[in-house]
């Protein structure tokens, strides 16, 4: 048995990042003997209001303006303050008992009222909640869309690793495989996912689809699923749209590494087996031998060399690891390691520089037993599962405000690597004895580069947004193996090397690459009719899609002659197909991979040792909404969408 020696080296990592962080806390913005109050002004459908008033009841600290998120700072001595806050055409608040300590950021909502009569002012007493929380209840309290909401507060408090694993918490949401969404009892083709507010690529190579265990709750805000349409947001779907939201730059600096681990029973400590694994999978890299397709081994030329030169098309599939045979090792107990710094620095301009850098890295290894069984016991299976899994995220945030104007850049990186082994045997409908295994090396890599701005245009209290990104998908089959042998009544089971079947076993890869380009802005037109508040809301979407694919399924076979059964049943019956599959054997002849299929590329006519296809797709979006007010008790919500597809 092995040990995964190398499953230790990530410790070492995490220490590095813990003496690089140290820089960062040395150059934090101290607050010495004085803590710092932030006013975070909302209205009832919480929406940021810019140019409130606020007013600290203490003598010789003048009134602020927010900014263009909403926010107010005081740096104060430490002990208990009020504070009144007014806007136009809104209620009057004050809020008192704000406690503010030594050294520390306190952060307190305030929500106004839209004036609907008589002026009112509103006292209320600070209780100890966390915004975080709610702000996402008033999203859905006041949300133009049935929606359901779910913090990063609210994440905290579970074991939840994943998005995958935090969504599943939400009503009318069921999670199939712990990663793939189905809303309101809608299958993935009628759901639709937005990150930062931009539409992500599917990690599926034939559907649509979106694989929510790619994104570690650790730098999420907050999960909204929306249920029902509105003009404003994209109109493919009919299940629901999840909107997922990465954490904003923090309001004062800060860093925190966070170390954790898992025991399973039924794993670790226990027998696990695979085809080899390769100490760079515990970074989620794939090892250079695995990345054979559309490198050492081309689709484009397989189907020329046949007609033309057997001997370089023999060297091609020789270049085919020999990974057919598995080992043995000792699972360990999973590994999870954080990392976050944020800074902020404030200049007396209201003005203010901030910068957020957060990842995660997590290893499991998991055993399951898995059943299958079909048409009574005509088609019977059991067996076991062992799958190793790494994955890697990185965020980094950088944002400037300057009065009305603000502007963020993001970066979004998480890499997904899975190292699946299956061991099962049974009968299947032919009433063949089946003892197989297959080996799947997967990776999945997202990048989302964004650019949004935010501005608020004085006087008219008009608020734009605006924003330009690029998301991408690679998914890579690096390298699939399925191994049947087959036996019939008390017949020693064997490889099947003649039947072109794919179910009788071969090799498999694919590559899978979909890219998105996003540019849109919307413009928010807020007037007073029938004495309460009303909204215009008018925007535009561009979006281009770009998707290319490749797939080669290859059998082992023995190529066709008149000596085919002969070295079946003399030189290779019983052997284990890493004896048989050898480098040496292919350059002689005696054993091929041999392709299922080919398709006619467009492009030149070239024939391709695989299927494939390329496509591109161009929308443009026009949409008008209007959210009215026309009673305290009664909102209507009504407007149009114009989409066209290229």
């Amino acid at each position: 048995m092995k040990n995964y020696r190398a499953g230790l080296i990530p410790c070492l990592v995490v220490c590095i990042l813990f003496c690089a962080s140290l820089p960062l806390s040395l150059s934090a913005q101290k607050l010495g003997s004085k803590g710092r109050l932030i006013l975070v002004v909302r209205n009832e459908n919480n929406e940021k209001l810019s140019s409130a008033t606020v007013t600290l009841n203490v003598v010789g600290i003048n009134p602020k303006s927010t900014d263009v998120n909403g926010e107010a700072e005081f740096d104060l001595e430490p002990g208990i303050y009020s504070v009144t806050v007014s806007y136009a055409s809104y209620e009057t608040k004050n809020d008192t008992g704000l406690v503010v300590m030594k050294g520390e950021v306190v952060r307190h909502p305030v929500s106004l009222a839209f004036k609907t009569g008589e002026a009112v002012v509103i006292t209320s007493q600070r209780r100890p909640t966390r915004e975080s929380v709610g702000a996402v209840l008033a999203i859905q309290k006041n949300n133009s869309a049935v929606s359901d909401v779910m913090s990063i507060e609210q994440i905290r408090r579970t074991p939840d690793v994943t998005v995958g694993d935090a969504i599943k918490r939400m009503n009318g949401v069921t999670v199939v495989d712990n990663k793939f969404v189905v809303v309101r009892g809608m299958g993935e083709r009628y759901n639709t996912t937005l990150l930062n507010g931009s539409q992500l690529p599917s990690t599926e190579a034939n559907k649509k689809n979106f694989s929510f265990d790619l994104i570690p709750s650790s730098v999420i805000d907050n999960i909204i699923v929306t249920k029902t349409a509105t003009p404003d947001l994209p109109a493919d779907f009919s299940g629901g749209i999840v909107q997922v939201t990465t954490k904003e730059i923090p309001d004062k600096n800060s860093y925190s590494i966070t170390i954790g681990t898992g025991y399973n029973s039924i794993s670790t400590g226990r027998a696990f087996i695979s085809t080899p694994i390769d100490r760079k999978e515990f970074f989620s890299v794939v090892p250079s031998d695995r990345k054979w397709f559309l490198g050492n081994w081309n689709p484009n030329i397989y189907l020329k060399l046949v007609s033309t030169d057997q001997q370089a098309l023999r060297a091609m599939n020789a270049q085919i690891p020999n990974n057919w045979s598995f080992q043995q090792y000792i699972a360990t107990p999973s590994q999870n390691y954080q990392f976050s710094a944020g800074l902020r620095k404030r200049f007396k301009n209201r003005s203010s520089l901030g910068f957020l850098l957060a990842g995660s890295y997590r290893n499991t290894q998991s055993i399951e037993q898995e059943i299958r069984q079909l048409n009574g016991n005509n088609d019977s299976t059991s067996g076991r599962n062992f799958s190793f899994n790494t994955d890697i995220s990185g965020l980094a945030s950088l944002g400037y405000s300057i009065g009305t104007n603000k502007l963020t850049l993001r970066s979004v990186y998480t890499r997904k690597l899975t190292h699946e082994n299956n061991l099962f045997s049974g009968t299947n409908t032919n009433g063949e004895f089946l003892d197989a295994y297959s080996s799947y090396l997967t990776t999945v890599d997202l990048i989302q580069n964004r650019l949004e701005g935010e501005h608020i245009l004085t006087g008219k209290k008009l608020r734009l947004k605006w924003y330009g990104d690029l998301a991408k998908v690679n998914r890579n089959l690096e390298d699939g193996r399925t191994a049947p042998r087959f036996s019939v009544g008390t017949s020693t089971p064997t490889y099947d090397y003649i039947d072109k079947f794919p179910s009788r076993g071969g090799v498999s890869a694919s590559d899978y690459e979909e890219t998105r380009y996003n540019l849109g802005l919307d413009l928010s037109v807020p007037f007073q009719l029938f004495k309460q508040k009303q909204t215009i809301k008018l925007g535009y979407l561009y979006s281009k899609r770009e998707v290319d694919y490749y797939y080669s399924f290859l059998r082992y076979l023995i190529p066709f002659g008149p000596n085919v059964v002969d070295i079946r049943d003399n030189k290779f019956f019983g052997k284990p197909l890493g004896q048989v599959m050898t480098p040496q054997n292919i350059l002689d002849g005696f054993v091929t991979y041999a392709p299922i299929s080919s398709t006619i590329q467009t492009s030149g006519g070239q024939s391709v040792a695989a299927d494939f296809y390329s496509a591109a797709q161009v929308n443009k979006s026009y949409f008008f909404m209007g959210d009215l007010n026309l009673s305290e008790k009664f909102r209507l919500i009504a407007g149009a969408r114009y989409e066209d597809n290229l």
